[in-house]
C-alpha cells in the first residue's frame, strides 16, 4: 500500500551538492508566493499594513504628539544617546575617568610606594602594662 518512490534518484542526489541557506530561503519565499497566488516579486513589492497609533488616555488632540519612542527602553533611545554622548564629552574635558577605582592616572605626590618607608619607633617606646576588656561585670 506504500506509494512507489520511483520519482526520485538516488543517485542523483547523492551527486548534488547539498543546499545553500540562500537557496533554501528562496525556495520559501517561492512557495509562499505561489500559494498566496502571486509571485516573488508581488510580495516582495506589497506595502506593510500600517499599524494603529496608540494614544495615551489622557491625551488631547490639540496637544503635541507623544514621544513615539516611549515604548523602547530609556538607553536605546534617540535622545537620552544624544545626552550620554554630550555628558561623556564633558566628562573627558574635565580629566575624570570613568572605569575601575585605579584606572586614572595617580598624583606622583600622593603616590606612597614613591616615597621611603619611615623608620618606625617600636624599639624606643616604654613598655605598658595590659589594660583589660571594658563591659559590664
Amino acid at each position: 500500500d506504500l506509494p512507489e518512490l520511483t520519482l526520485l534518484d538516488g543517485e542523483a542526489l547523492e551527486k548534488q551538492a547539498p543546499p545553500t541557506a540562500a537557496a533554501v530561503a528562496a525556495a520559501a519565499a517561492d512557495g509562499a508566493a505561489t500559494a498566496e497566488g502571486g509571485t516573488a516579486e508581488a510580495v516582495a513589492q506589497r506595502k506593510k499594513r500600517k499599524r494603529k497609533i496608540r494614544l495615551p488616555k489622557n491625551y488631547q488632540p490639540g496637544d503635541p504628539p507623544p514621544d513615539p519612542e516611549r515604548w523602547i527602553p530609556k538607553w536605546e533611545r534617540a535622545a537620552f544617546k544624544k545626552q550620554r554622548k554630550r555628558r561623556e564629552k564633558e566628562m573627558e574635558k574635565s580629566g575624570a575617568v570613568r572605569g575601575a577605582q585605579g584606572k586614572g592616572a595617580v598624583d606622583a605626590s600622593l603616590d606612597a610606594s614613591a616615597t621611603p618607608a619611615a623608620p618606625t619607633a617600636v624599639a624606643d617606646a616604654p613598655a605598658r602594662g595590659k589594660k583589660g576588656k571594658k563591659g559590664r561585670r
